[in-house]
């Protein structure tokens, strides 16, 4: 069975060759597609028992919860609770629900939907619509709670672009839904495809659309609506799967891709017949080329290395720290191949950039093509807790010279603190990457570039294939 997210890319591609010059929507609901309403069922129970200092949902787990938000009812028949406090949790219930704010802070995405439209938004001419059966008073708390969530995945969801149920509507739920594509399309939209978790709701728009100009996509999670009702056209999945949907030419072509080469000749050979043009090495490599020893069979030979890579035009990131080789002594080395300053970054870390004197100035003065970056994981939580404190700290490393700064993707919190980098107006370097989801993950911040280990054999079953991942 092939996969949704790839069914959704082919259809896209298709769409977008046949009508290149109109804009493209994709059209996602919101509950239970893109929240998982589960977390708000969760904190909405546990709610009640602090409120009212009982214990009755105190083991309940978010993987406990089947059930559809409107289906409270049945849940609690089923449990031990008495009848008494039943009435009372029912109560509290569908005020909290929608009511409370606590409820809108208890919202979470289900895993890669954020990535899936943070794809689509970058597309030319593609834009990501909401059609909810919310009602139009939520606008502003939905818009808040969506972009709250969205903002670290540098995903933004616009008023113009949310469809909700009017206020006073007597209209149902599937009504609403066919209003909004409607509504989409007289602003001059070309509605592509559309994703629903009920299946009431995409056949009320497959009955709209008897030509099946829209990909209709249903969000296996959990529904209202019988399954029966799902249109025998349309498709169905349950994650969010990046490394279906990004096809081989689909990578953002202004990021720069750095190969990290780790184990030893068979990844540099990887790495000269690829189309990625950089690649790491670190102060080990560049010590054994300066004494001239090549005894150690897990490192390329450098002196064969830097021709390969000369004759290849291939471009080279130093990774130096304190106590290895010098960036003068390195620079010096590198000359002697023929390496230009704009085929050459100098990875270092603060205590090299803010204890070097003026080193740096200097070495950037002679250097001006050439890439400084910087590790700044230790920045973190100022970054995250105090930007002006930050900004003020990155000032001074920027005035020694550095112009791109490097985050770890295995830090807890590196979503936000690339986003916030970039939004400051840096580059930014995310390194550290393993496995093609995460290379993916990262690609969609679109950074200045990624250092990763391209160690993605689930992408490709033969090395010729490789050569079109990055193509």
């Amino acid at each position: 069975m092939i996969n949704w997210m790839t069914k959704l890319a082919s259809h896209y591609n298709r769409t977008r060759d046949r009508y290149p010059n109109d804009r493209i929507m994709i059209v996602f609901d919101i509950d239970g597609t893109i929240l998982d309403m589960r977390y708000v069922i969760l904190y909405a129970l546990k709610a009640f028992d602090e409120s009212h200092n009982t214990r009755h949902f105190i083991d309940l787990k978010v993987s406990d919860i089947d059930f559809h938000e409107e289906n409270i009812r049945s849940f609690l028949d089923h449990s031990d609770i008495s009848n008494g406090d039943q009435r009372e949790i029912l109560e509290h219930y569908r005020d909290f629900f929608w009511s409370s704010a606590g409820a809108f802070e208890a919202h979470r995405p289900f895993r890669g939907v954020l990535e899936v439209i943070r794809w689509f938004q970058m597309q030319p001419r593609t834009y990501v619509a909401l059609n909810t059966g919310r009602p139009e008073s939520f606008r502003l708390q939905t818009l808040n709670t969506l972009n709250r969530l969205a903002d670290e995945y540098r995903v933004n969801f616009d008023d113009d672009l949310l469809y909700m149920k009017p206020d006073g509507s007597e209209l149902t739920i599937p009504e609403v839904k066919v209003n909004g594509i409607r509504h989409f399309e007289r602003k001059g939209y070309r509605v592509c495809a559309v994703v629903d978790n009920e299946p009431e709701n995409l056949y009320a728009v497959s009955q709209a659309d008897p030509e099946q100009k829209m990909l209709l996509l249903h969000a296996d999670t959990i529904f209202k609506s019988k399954r029966a009702n799902v249109p025998g056209h349309a498709v169905n999945g349950k994650r969010y799967d990046l490394t279906a949907l990004i096809l081989n030419n689909a990578l953002p072509q202004h990021t720069q891709f750095v190969w990290y080469c780790t184990d030893g000749i068979r990844s540099f050979d990887q790495f000269i017949r690829s189309n990625v043009h950089w690649i790491q090495f670190d102060s080990r490599f560049f010590a054994s080329y300066m004494q001239q020893t090549f005894n150690d069979a897990g490192l390329p030979n450098p002196v064969l290395c830097l021709g390969l890579m000369k004759k290849h035009g291939k471009k080279i990131k130093l990774f130096l720290r304190e106590g290895g080789v010098m960036p003068t002594e390195a620079l010096r080395a590198l000359s002697k191949y023929g390496f230009d300053a704009s085929s050459i970054c100098l990875d270092v870390g603060i205590p090299t950039v803010m204890d070097s004197d003026e080193s740096m100035k200097i070495l950037r003065g002679e250097y001006p093509q050439m890439i400084i970056q910087c590790w700044v994981d230790h920045l973190a939580p100022l970054i995250l807790n105090d930007p002006v404190c930050a900004k003020e700290t990155l000032a001074v490393i920027r005035s020694r010279g550095v112009d791109r700064f490097s985050v770890n993707w295995m830090q807890p919190k590196k979503r936000q603190i690339i986003a916030r980098l970039l939004r400051w107006g840096s580059e930014v370097d995310i390194r550290d990457v393993y496995g093609l989801e995460s290379f993916l993950q990262a690609a969609l911040m679109a950074p200045s570039s990624i250092t990763s280990h391209f160690n993605f054999p689930e992408y490709y079953h033969e090395e010729s294939q490789y050569d079109r991942l990055i193509a």
